[in-house]
């Protein structure tokens, strides 16, 4: 006995429609999976991108400290010069006041 040609098609059908099942799932899961892989990536950015901004902040706070440190050893050691300046002129000074003030040089 040959076989319906109705249930041919049915057969048929039923194979397509269990491929085309197993397809959409398979490809459901492929999207899933790549979502999750993007999701991961962004995620692993946005850490090293946290951490590396993090890092150069340390590093020009640390450059800025050095830069103030710097500065303040420099006036440091101006104002110390001046007030050696200022010593050694002090006696030459307070000799020209009272020349100025007492008649004679005092």
């Amino acid at each position: 006995m040959t076989a319906n040609p109705l249930d041919e098609i049915r057969q048929v059908e039923r194979s397509v429609a269990a491929a085309l099942a197993a397809a959409t799932a398979e490809s459901e899961a492929a999207v899933a999976d790549a979502k999750r892989a993007a999701e991961q990536l962004v995620r692993a950015a946005g850490q090293r991108g946290r951490a590396t901004a993090e890092r150069r902040y340390a590093e020009g706070l640390a450059r800025a400290r050095d830069e103030a440190e710097a500065i303040l050893a420099d006036a440091g050691g101006r104002v110390a010069a001046l007030r050696r300046q200022a010593e050694a002129a002090l006696p030459g000074a307070v000799d020209a006041v009272v020349a100025m003030v007492l008649p004679g040089g005092g």
